[in-house]
């Protein structure tokens, strides 16, 4: 599953999770966090996107959401923390790997300038 197919699955799933959540602020959160993947640009960004889509599925399937998604989004485009660009600890690509080595279902493979977190 590649690009856009793969993006509005995993938004597909999401969105199942996020009408499960009890919790009226963590539900708030998460679909503004829909809202905002949804508005970020494609191309530069596309990858960004579908790797904070897939650690926010991650989290919603475990049933605690984590930072950042357990705040409303910032304003802006995507950060990559991965690089040392945020300056709050985030531990979103240690959720994607977690999401992926569980799952199986990612891959992530081609990524091989971001496989090791600074």
């Amino acid at each position: 599953m590649e690009g856009p197919n793969r993006f509005e699955t995993l938004i597909d799933q999401i969105r199942a999770h996020v009408s499960r959540l009890e919790d009226r602020s963590a539900r708030l959160a998460a679909a503004l966090w829909v809202k905002k993947l949804y508005t970020a640009p494609t191309g530069e960004q596309e990858l960004l996107r579908l790797d904070y889509a897939a650690a926010l599925l991650g989290m919603l399937q475990r049933g605690a959401l984590e930072p950042p998604f357990n705040e409303p989004p910032s304003l802006g485009p995507l950060i990559d923390v991965d690089r040392g660009e945020v300056s709050r600890p985030t531990p979103l690509r240690h959720a994607v790997d977690a999401l992926e080595a569980h799952s199986g279902a990612f891959d992530f493979s081609r990524r091989s300038d971001r496989d090791e977190p600074t």
